[in-house]
């Protein structure tokens, strides 16, 4: 009898022992899988951070969306400029294709001499974002978000459209962002390197009157 009295706190320790470790292991997984979301939230798009980017952006940013590095904010290094053209058909005439239209330019120009809020101005901006977020560099996108980026990028371009083309009727909508470095101050001696814009252009996408409900 004393026999089996002592080995009974010997299993319960074993046990304790297991339950333990497999919760340490837990643990363990939990906090590594923390800060590697964290990390590839944070760091320049690649490779890997694109191949995970839905998995990382639906742990990261329901809470911990942040635009800081390691010791302080990080200023907008680039301006970025929304533009558009489209193509229109009307009188039953051919298709023309437009020039291309600044609607960030028109957007900032609005915003000078009026007081906030500039909500209607930021919609223009964050769709852009929500769009590079979901698609890779060569415009396939991400998922399901992926395809509500492209839908929401499409009707916030056209709300800037809206009542510029009355006699004819816009088919077609193709966007460009123009990204350029910003300018260093007028005290920095360092070396003056050529600051060329950079442009990303969309694929031309079709546009139908559905298009336009609720805008």
């Amino acid at each position: 009898m004393e026999q089996q009295s002592d080995r009974a706190p010997a299993v319960r320790h074993r046990w304790s022992l297991a339950a333990l470790g497999v919760f340490g292991a837990v643990l363990l997984g939990a906090v590594g899988w923390h800060f590697a979301a964290l990390i590839l939230a944070t760091v320049p798009p690649n490779h890997v951070s694109h191949r995970y980017a839905p998995l990382v952006s639906g742990y990261v940013d329901p809470e911990l969306d942040q635009n800081w590095k390691l010791f302080a904010p990080d200023p907008p290094q680039v301006t970025i400029r929304v533009q558009a053209r489209v193509r229109t058909a009307g009188g039953g005439g051919p298709v023309r294709t437009g020039p291309w239209l600044d609607l960030t330019a028109s957007d900032l120009a609005a915003m000078r001499g009026t007081l906030p809020s500039h909500a209607h101005e930021d919609i223009l901006p964050m769709a852009w974002s929500f769009y590079q977020v979901w698609h890779t560099p060569h415009e396939k996108p991400l998922g399901s978000e992926g395809r509500l980026s492209a839908a929401h990028l499409k009707r916030a371009v056209l709300q800037r459209l809206t009542g510029r083309y009355e006699r004819e009727r816009i088919t077609g909508l193709q966007v460009r962002c123009r990204t350029d470095q910003v300018s260093p101050p007028s005290w920095d001696r360092g070396p003056v390197t050529p600051r060329h814009p950079a442009y990303r252009v969309l694929p031309w996408w079709p546009v139908e009157s559905r298009d336009y409900e609720r805008l």
